[in-house]
């Protein structure tokens, strides 16, 4: 038989690694930062507020200090969704509230580890159909809308702070404007740039390959030594100069 039939020996090189091969590192690594900055925000949260108390925000409203925190703590968990389950996200309130449990008080633990069990509960009923419809951040923003008061009200209740509309406004304000739409303003404005530098890379690479593919015709006599053998291609056969010398480039098929 031939020797492309017979293999003559050649080894397989590997390529580079698939583009799916990559977008699943790189979902990894993302949903690895979103779980780090899930636990984090709980942690942070707890321990400011577990300082600082209640703190004025002007208007005449009230938050508690970790107020911030716990509302991109809930932007963090729509990220965990994103790029994981609701699995990771329970895991990592629970990771959050054992290292709060001893950087910040037991009670303060329970009671943020119980707020963000419940308002997760009720996320998973508004985040998944809204996400599967219109798209992550209509999902995040309206599901963390609909679960920042429930997160509230059990925080307040259950760590003793007054339960008021002051309290309930600012902590809804902090946690919906500035902790959420905020932050998914900004996530759309990278987005948009990087999926545009993208378009742009890709347009430039196929202008390339037309380029090159207009300049240059592939012919036995331009391709390598292995691979005329590979193809069973004798030397013989290719075109010759007049000094006698196999000619080996512009040479037609």
């Amino acid at each position: 038989g031939s020797c492309l039939s017979r293999g003559c020996g050649v080894t397989t090189i590997q390529g580079a690694p698939s583009t799916s091969a990559n977008r699943a590192r790189g979902t990894e690594a993302l949903l690895g930062a979103s779980i780090v900055a899930y636990i984090a925000a709980v942690v942070l949260a707890n321990v400011v507020t577990d300082r600082l108390g209640l703190v004025s925000v002007g208007f005449g409203l009230l938050v508690t200090a970790g107020t911030y925190a716990a509302g991109f703590a809930l932007l963090a968990r729509d990220f965990v969704h994103r790029y994981g389950n609701r699995w990771w996200a329970l895991g990592a309130i629970a990771c959050g509230g054992v290292i709060s449990w001893f950087l910040s008080s037991p009670a303060l633990a329970v009671a943020s580890t119980l707020a963000f069990v419940t308002a997760e509960l009720v996320d998973l009923g508004v985040y998944e159909p809204i996400r599967r419809r219109d798209g992550f951040i209509r999902a995040a923003l309206i599901s963390n809308v609909v679960s920042a008061p429930v997160d509230t009200f059990v925080f307040l209740s259950l760590a003793g702070f007054p339960v008021t509309v002051e309290t309930v406004t600012g902590q809804f304000i902090g946690k919906v404007l500035w902790a959420t739409a905020v932050p998914l303003c900004l996530f759309w404005v990278c987005r948009r740039y990087w999926t545009s530098r993208q378009s742009q890379n890709q347009a430039g690479a196929q202008g390339n390959d037309m380029e090159e593919g207009r300049g240059s015709t592939w012919t036995p006599a331009t391709a390598s030594a292995s691979t005329r053998r590979l193809m069973g291609i004798k030397e013989s056969s290719l075109p010759v100069d007049d000094a006698g010398k196999t000619q080996l480039a512009n040479a037609p098929y």
